[in-house]
């Protein structure tokens, strides 16, 4: 079975190491992180595999985090833990995005939050 080898992506907007991730649909979601210059980030950067393109939502909410980890479930992209700039950690769900279908659609932080921001 010959395979043709999947194209790389292109580059997002902002390089950063120990975001959170998931696929929901025909989308790629990555939110938090630390760039090469070691800031924190808090943008969510969405690439879509229909259009091979890169676009910004809305940034995730509270202060910035890295070493979060992320999920697709039943439509939402969740996002957990993770540590602020200041090394303040949270072990709680925190943020979700809705629908895989709408374009960056707002976050939403559930009621039954811990440690977050």
């Amino acid at each position: 079975d010959a395979r043709a080898p999947a194209a790389a992506l292109p580059p997002p907007p902002h390089k950063v190491e120990s975001f959170a991730m998931a696929v929901l649909g025909e989308r790629l979601y990555v939110t938090g992180g630390t760039g090469e210059d070691g800031s924190v980030s808090a943008a969510l950067q969405v690439y879509d595999f229909r259009t091979r393109t890169w676009a910004l939502g809305p940034p995730m909410p509270g202060k910035a985090k890295f070493n979060v980890d992320g999920a697709s479930f039943n439509g939402k992209f969740y996002v957990v833990g993770g540590e602020d700039v200041t090394g303040h950690t949270s072990s709680a769900v925190a943020v979700s995005i809705v629908s895989a279908t709408t374009d960056c659609a707002p976050w939403k932080v559930p009621c039954a939050r811990v440690g977050w921001p």
